[in-house]
């Protein structure tokens, strides 16, 4: 397996619809309002993204994504509170 980082729109769009391929078969599953996703995802329209560093990344098996994983460091937030955090949002097979 391999991690790389989400580069272009084909990746992201592949970040963004990844859990619907895995739990496709998952009888509650309920997918996310797709225009609310890449509006979050997208740093014109996400108006957090000029003071976050933001990394997604997928996990990559035989060229298909099989995982995927977020952090953001707000460095706002971090300087306001004296901290030094981040957040980050993992999803992957069987999660």
């Amino acid at each position: 397996m391999m991690v790389q980082s989400v580069k272009n729109r084909g990746e992201l769009r592949a970040f963004i619809h990844l859990p619907a391929k895995l739990h496709r078969r998952h009888e509650k599953w309920v997918p996310p309002i797709y225009a609310q996703e890449w509006k979050y995802l997208s740093p014109e329209k996400n108006k957090a993204f000029p003071y976050c560093d933001v990394v997604l990344a997928l996990a990559v098996r035989d060229g298909k994504p099989e995982g995927r994983i977020m952090g953001i460091i707000n460095r706002r937030s971090n300087e306001l509170r004296q901290e030094k955090t981040l957040h980050s949002l993992p999803f992957r097979r069987g999660a």
